[in-house]
């Protein structure tokens, strides 16, 4: 396993970038490298550290917010033609990852057995969706040490140059709204600490 660490995502996202260019082997239209996790420690609500600046925009990082907060499985609900959704839809449907979130059960089991607090995106039945592959991120765990909540994230794959900018901005934006709703359940303040996303492939796309 490769690890890149940082508090920042901008002092590793080029080296994550070249170690995939350099060391991927070829696979269809990508290069791709196997089992890398990308570390950004004590990140709170600073979303200066999750957010690529040499890559992300922020009006789409928005609006993959506000998809996600929609619930909603259809495409055009924000992203209408964009070339990069459709690839990954069928007719214009995916599964939104915020559908399938039970944050009540979350906030419980961080509270009470906080090895149980996880919520698995794939499932058996995964292929009754009217959608093209597998989700990218498989599951999400929450493990809270005293007020500081850790995020391990398991995918299947990570697109270094249009995933992993976006994604790991959501996941903070997640990781948050749990801690917020933690508080609003108990009155006790708890705080991101580290995301941790394992990675089980990585691809740069020469073609998007």
């Amino acid at each position: 396993m490769k690890l890149f660490s940082s508090n920042n995502i901008n002092d590793i996202y080029s080296d994550i970038l070249q170690y995939v260019i350099n060391n991927g082997y070829r696979v269809g239209e990508c290069y791709q490298v196997d089992d890398v996790a990308v570390r950004i420690t004590n990140v709170g609500l600073n979303f200066d550290k999750v957010i690529v600046k040499s890559r992300a925009k922020i009006g789409y990082i928005v609006k993959e917010l506000l998809f996600y907060e929609s619930k909603t499985d259809t495409i055009n609900y924000i992203f209408g033609d964009n070339v990069i959704w459709q690839n990954y839809s069928k007719n214009g449907v995916v599964v939104n990852y915020n559908a399938l979130i039970d944050y009540e059960y979350l906030v419980r089991e961080l509270k009470n057995n906080t090895r149980h607090c996880v919520v698995t995106l794939y499932h058996n039945n995964y292929n009754t969706y009217d959608v093209i592959g597998h989700p990218c991120t498989l599951s999400i765990m929450f493990y809270r040490k005293g007020d500081k909540v850790d995020m391990k994230i398991n995918m299947r794959a990570s697109d270094v140059t249009y995933g992993l900018p976006y994604d790991i901005v959501y996941f903070t934006y997640l990781a948050n709204k749990i801690c917020t709703k933690y508080y609003d359940t108990y009155r006790e303040k708890v705080f991101l600490n580290d995301i941790l996303i394992i990675c089980h492939t990585m691809q740069y796309y020469l073609k998007k």
